[in-house]
C-alpha cells in the first residue's frame, strides 16, 4: 500500500488544467460566479542569506525515481464550480474534456510514460452506470455540504474510452473510488447549514461526519465490466482525503478504513489475479497517529480475514 501516493507524485493538478481551459476555448479567463477575484500578495522579501556548505557524495545515490513518477490530474468538477471570480472547468472535467483533441493528446505523450489521476473531492459521491438504461445524476450546486455539490455519474462508456485513451498514449490511470457510497452524513440543525460557505472554526461537526458502512457494489460492477472489457487501472484510491481529523468530507476511523481497504483488495485480487492494480491509500495530509493506528488495524484485519495480494 502507498501512503498518500497520489501526493506524493506531485501531481501537476494546475498546469494540466491551464492547458485543459486553453482547449476548451476558455483561456483561463474570469467567467462569472464565485467569490471576489483576490488582488496579488505584496512582494515577500527574501530571507536572509546564510552561509552553506555542501557536500556531495556521487559513490551511491540517496533513492531513485521511477520514469513513471509524473502525474496529472483529470477532476470531477463541472462547469458550476467557480473560484475567485473563475469558472475554469468548462469542458475540462473527467466527464467533458475532448479525449480526442490533438493538443491534449500531444501533451500526454510528450510527458509519457506517467499518471493520470483520475478524481478528487466529488470522487466519493459518484455512482457508475453500466448501461445506458442505469439514470445518471449530474452534479448539483448544493452549499449544504462540504465540497458544494451532491449527485455525479460516470458511464462505463466514458471510463472505458478514458482508459483506452491511456493506453494509446502511455499513461496508466490511477482511479479515486466513491468511498462513501452506502455510509450516511449527520443530519445537520438547521437541515439548510451552509456546510460549504463556513468557514473551518464555524463549521458544526455534522458537516464531516458519516456514518454506515461502506456499499461497494456499484464499485465492483464497475470493476467487473473493466475486467470484462479487458482493460485494467494502473491504481485504486480508497476516497479521497476521508481518513481521521485530517479528512475533509469526512473523517473515517483507522478501523473502518483498514476494513474497507483489505475488502477491496480482494476483490480487485479476484479480478486480476496475476497482476491487480495498486491499492493507494489514504489518500489524505499524513496523520502520524492515525497512520500508526491504521497500520496495526491494517494488520490484524489481515491476520483475521486472510490477508489480500500484493499492495
Amino acid at each position: 500500500y502507498s501512503y498518500s501516493c497520489l501526493a506524493a507524485m506531485g501531481c501537476a493538478t494546475l498546469a494540466f488544467q491551464l492547458l485543459l481551459a486553453h482547449i476548451a476555448g476558455l483561456g483561463g479567463s474570469a467567467s462569472g460566479g464565485g467569490a471576489e477575484a483576490k488582488r496579488p500578495p505584496s512582494r515577500i522579501p527574501p530571507p536572509s542569506r546564510l552561509p552553506v556548505r555542501l557536500r556531495l557524495v556521487q559513490s551511491e545515490a540517496v533513492s531513485r525515481t521511477r520514469d513513471t513518477s509524473t502525474c496529472v490530474s483529470l477532476d470531477w468538477w463541472p462547469a458550476e464550480k467557480c473560484d475567485y471570480g473563475s469558472c475554469p472547468w468548462t469542458n475540462s472535467s473527467l466527464l467533458t474534456a475532448d479525449l480526442s483533441d490533438p493538443l491534449l493528446g500531444s501533451a500526454i505523450a510528450a510527458l509519457a510514460p506517467l499518471h493520470l489521476r483520475v478524481g478528487g473531492s466529488l470522487a466519493d459521491q459518484v455512482s457508475f452506470a453500466l448501461s445506458r438504461e442505469d439514470g445518471c445524476p449530474p452534479f448539483a450546486v448544493d452549499v449544504t455540504r462540504r465540497i458544494g455539490f451532491t449527485g455525479g455519474c460516470l458511464r462505463l462508456s466514458r471510463w472505458l474510452e478514458v482508459l483506452s485513451f491511456c493506453e494509446r498514449l502511455g499513461c496508466g490511470v490511477l482511479f479515486s473510488v466513491n468511498a462513501l457510497r452506502g455510509r450516511t452524513r449527520d443530519e445537520c440543525q438547521p437541515v439548510d447549514t451552509p456546510c460549504r460557505l463556513l468557514k473551518k472554526d464555524a463549521r458544526p461537526p455534522c458537516c464531516s461526519s458519516y456514518s454506515g458502512a461502506w456499499d461497494s457494489s456499484n464499485l465492483l460492477a464497475l470493476l467487473r465490466a473493466t475486467a470484462a472489457a479487458g482493460k485494467r487501472p494502473s491504481g485504486l484510491a480508497l476516497g479521497n482525503e476521508l481518513a481521521g481529523d485530517a479528512g475533509i468530507e469526512a473523517h473515517l476511523s483507522a478501523a473502518e478504513y483498514a476494513r474497507d481497504l483489505l475488502s477491496l483488495r480482494r476483490e480487485v485480487d479476484a479480478l486480476w489475479p496475476t497482476k491487480p492494480p495498486l491499492l493507494l491509500a489514504p489518500d489524505t495530509a499524513f496523520d502520524a497517529e492515525w497512520a500508526k493506528l491504521f497500520l496495526s488495524q491494517l494488520r490484524a484485519a489481515s491476520k483475521e480475514g486472510g490477508g489480500g495480494g500484493g499492495g
